[in-house]
């Protein structure tokens, strides 16, 4: 069943739907809502899409690069949604990880492109994959149920790539029993539900971490991060309010 899917198919798709999903959220997204986390998400479907474009499934540099360039997308997700939970994290630490994974995973398939060099592109997009679900499922900026499609797929995709790189490491990539359940179309099937899971879902994260920010800016001190009088005002009042409940049903 791997061999019957086209992977020459299966790569114009992916370019394809990232291109479209950029477009869709640059113009209708990023432009009204300019923040951090988009940005990154920006640069991961632009660097997804040129993956789709430059991996022909060969072997050849331009191939390894869109293999490596397929870690890149999967890293910026990450940074983005780690910008997410963390708005202070420093943007020099994520671009030298984005950086160093891409750099990894192009180095690994082109030093050996058959086995180990497969093995180390699956984990790191394994990893990022599953770390984009911890991110996402420890941060408070956002409802969960706003990330939590995005999430699952991610984990999803993050389990299937760490299985596929064991298996193929067990079972070699040649193998029959390796082919048919861990194809190279499976896998762009799997990165092109991450696109599709993202779509839904990023332009609904960074409304709503516009919002907290606005938010936060309605009822904290830019400089110190204190509480306003309003805001604290308000939050007094809630309390002596459920005090004197508390003692007006006390015997």
């Amino acid at each position: 069943m791997g061999g019957a899917l086209d992977l020459g198919t299966l790569t114009v798709v992916m370019a394809v739907v990232s291109l479209c999903v950029l477009v869709l959220f640059y113009f209708d997204t990023y432009r009204a809502n300019p923040t951090a986390p988009a940005r990154w998400w920006c640069l991961a479907l632009a660097t997804l899409a040129a993956a789709g474009i430059l991996n022909d499934g060969g072997m050849g540099v331009v191939s390894l690069i869109g293999q490596g360039l397929m870690v890149v997308g999967v890293a910026s997700m990450w940074a983005g949604v780690r910008r997410l939970r963390d708005p202070e994290t420093p943007a020099v630490s994520l671009v030298l990880a984005v950086l160093a994974a891409g750099l990894i995973g192009f180095a690994g398939r082109f030093l050996d492109p058959d086995l180990w060099g497969a093995v180390v592109l699956l984990l790191l997009s394994g990893g990022f994959c599953a770390a984009i679900f911890i991110e996402l499922r420890l941060q408070r900026t956002v409802p969960w149920r706003t990330a939590r499609n995005f999430a699952v797929i991610a984990a999803v995709t993050g389990v299937y790539d760490l299985v596929r790189a064991i298996a193929l490491a067990a079972l070699g990539g040649m193998s029959p029993a390796f082919r048919a359940v861990f194809g190279q179309g499976f896998s762009l099937l799997a990165a092109i539900a991450l696109i599709v899971a993202a779509a839904t879902s990023l332009a609904a994260l960074n409304g709503a971490t516009r919002t907290a920010h606005f938010q936060q800016l309605a009822t904290k001190d830019a400089l110190t991060g204190l509480l306003n009088r309003t805001e604290f005002m308000r939050r007094a009042g809630r309390c002596s309010a459920g005090r004197t409940s508390r003692a007006a049903r006390s015997p």
